[in-house]
């Protein structure tokens, strides 16, 4: 598995989804759409998965 970077062009919010989607690891907007049902199913904690991912994943650099 190569290593997840959130970039700074072609994201979002954070980067997390474009960092999966560059990875290999599906498409971003694959990935915003099981987000989103997701959030509507658990009460929101995928939000707070997200943002744990977005401190814990490393920014790219230029």
């Amino acid at each position: 598995m190569s290593k997840i970077i959130r970039p700074k062009n072609g994201r979002w919010l954070y980067g997390v989804f474009k960092g999966l989607e560059l990875s290999g690891i599906g498409k971003a907007n694959g990935w915003r759409i099981v987000f989103l049902i997701a959030c509507c199913f658990s009460f929101g904690i995928p939000v707070l998965i997200y943002f744990a991912l977005a401190i814990i994943l490393p920014h790219e650099k230029k």
